[in-house]
């Protein structure tokens, strides 16, 4: 198996001077050392995200669900493999990382390929008083900006790819940082969603230990936080 060790800003494999041991939770053997970030390292991942920004929310909607379908097909080619990396370094049983993980995983990419347009459309709403029968109005849905996503260690494809979808398929950029106990299988997840296609700077995957993470939270330019966790 071949293992993803760094970060991923703008579509670029990215080291940093710190570093995060993987072990396999059964054998408390190490699987990689990953070479992670640091804070200056977390503010670029974050200008990547913010300069991918105006170019990617302006994508259409189309567009958007096509590389979302490649993606598809990538996790769907490497299903195996990313749930031997689930139970190797997160603990579960291959069959259980299949479940709960991979295949959560890959019906989040399936409902969004196939539907965003249709969530995303223009909701038109018919005003309830006589007074206002005359106007036209609704619900349109605007991208926001630069999404951090902190995600945990017990499901680290199923939360990731419940948050990092939608985020990416209504027009947002995002910086994803996984948990460091399962931070290759983070790393592979970004890695998918590189060679699916996405701009530069839509997703970037970040080794970062938790003690550097405020950097991101803490940044001006990141709109909304997505965080699974304690």
């Amino acid at each position: 198996m071949s293992l993803q060790t760094s970060s991923i800003i703008r579509n670029v494999d990215v080291d940093g001077p710190r570093s995060i041991v993987s072990y396999n939770p059964a054998t408390e053997e190490e699987i990689a050392t990953v070479s992670a970030l640091d804070g200056e390292g977390a503010v670029g991942a974050v200008e990547a995200a913010k300069e991918a920004f105006p170019e990617w929310s302006h994508t259409p909607v189309k567009e958007r669900q096509k590389i979302l379908a490649r993606w598809l097909e990538i996790m769907v080619a490497e299903r195996d493999e990313l749930a031997r990396l689930v139970s190797t370094e997160g603990g579960k049983p291959v069959n259980e990382a299949r479940l709960v993980d991979v295949f959560p995983g890959l019906e989040t990419l399936s409902f969004y390929s196939k539907n965003l347009s249709k969530l995303l459309a223009f909701k038109p709403v018919k005003p309830y008083q006589l007074l206002f029968a005359h106007w036209k109005a609704g619900y349109r849905f605007d991208p926001l900006g630069v999404m951090a996503n902190i995600t945990p260690w017990n499901y680290p494809v199923g939360i990731p790819m419940a948050e990092i979808v939608p985020a990416v398929g209504a027009g947002n950029t995002v910086v994803f940082k996984p948990a460091s106990a399962t931070v290759l299988t983070g790393l592979m997840v970004g890695d998918m969603a590189r060679r699916a296609g996405f701009p530069p700077g839509v997703v970037n995957t970040v080794a970062l230990p938790g003690s550097a993470t405020d950097v991101v939270l803490d940044h001006p330019d990141v709109v909304k936080v997505l965080f699974t966790g304690s």
